[in-house]
Formats: C-alpha cells, sequence, structure tokens
C-alpha cells in the first residue's frame, strides 16, 4: 500500500484551493504529456468533475482511493478530486495490491479487493465493470 498524502483528511483547503485559483492567468501546470499547458479554470473545472465521479464511485471522508501516478492529466486530476471529495488518496506502483475503495489508474490488470471499483485512464477499456476516467466525467 502506497503512503496517504498528508492533509488528505480534510477537504475543505483543497477546495478552497481550487475555488481561489480558478480566475488565475497563468498556466496551472505545465510538462504534463499535454499538448498545450493547464490553464487554472480548466483544471479547476476538470478537478470538480473527477471529486464528484470518484464520489460517485465511493470517495468521502474517511475512503481510500488509490492512484497509479503516471504523466497523464488523469492522474493530477484523480488525486485533486479524490482530495476535494474528502477521501485519502494512496499513490502506488501499477503492480501493488489495491484494498481502496477506488482505483483510478491505466488501463490494464490490477489485483483489487472486493468493493474497489476500478476506473481507467483515457481508453474506454474493453471490460465492462471499469469505468473509463474520460467518458464518465
Amino acid at each position: 500500500m502506497g503512503d496517504p498524502i498528508p492533509g488528505a483528511e480534510r477537504p475543505e483547503p483543497v477546495g478552497e484551493l481550487l475555488t481561489h485559483a480558478r480566475n488565475r492567468e497563468e498556466a496551472a501546470i505545465d510538462g504534463l504529456d499535454r499538448s498545450v499547458a493547464y490553464e487554472y479554470d480548466e483544471l479547476v473545472t476538470d478537478a470538480w468533475k473527477a471529486g464528484n465521479l470518484l464520489r460517485h464511485y465511493g470517495a468521502r471522508p474517511g475512503a481510500r482511493v488509490a492512484v497509479v501516478p503516471d504523466r497523464t492529466p488523469a492522474a493530477v486530476l484523480a488525486v485533486l478530486g479524490g482530495l476535494a471529495a474528502g477521501a485519502t488518496i494512496e499513490l502506488i506502483g501499477p503492480d501493488a495490491a489495491v484494498s481502496a475503495r477506488a482505483l483510478v489508474a491505466p488501463p490494464g490488470e490490477y489485483e483489487t479487493a472486493p468493493g474497489c471499483s476500478r476506473l481507467a485512464y483515457w481508453d474506454s477499456p474493453a471490460q465492462p465493470e471499469v469505468a473509463s476516467f474520460e467518458r464518465e466525467r
């Protein structure tokens, strides 16, 4: 299991951060696998959407969301959205066993505990039990 991100048990600071960041004009994130930098307004909107999707799949205070990080915007959105929902975020490797309430990861095979909802980055997975992060948010 990965280490929880400090402060994950307090959703208010993340929500406040997102709200206050919305009107900033400079790039929020640059260097991800994306052709243009993420502007604050777009990042905030997408983070709130990710948080709502993760809430639908059980992210809330007291729940854990596991994220397999990569260089896509979806990994950043999963962390921000999970924190905004009040969940504790665990950054894990692709081979780690997952006992969290939800797993957000690139498409692939993962060992998950019963009751863990799977969300995949970008691609629409062939497995119907895996929600596509891009399609559903």
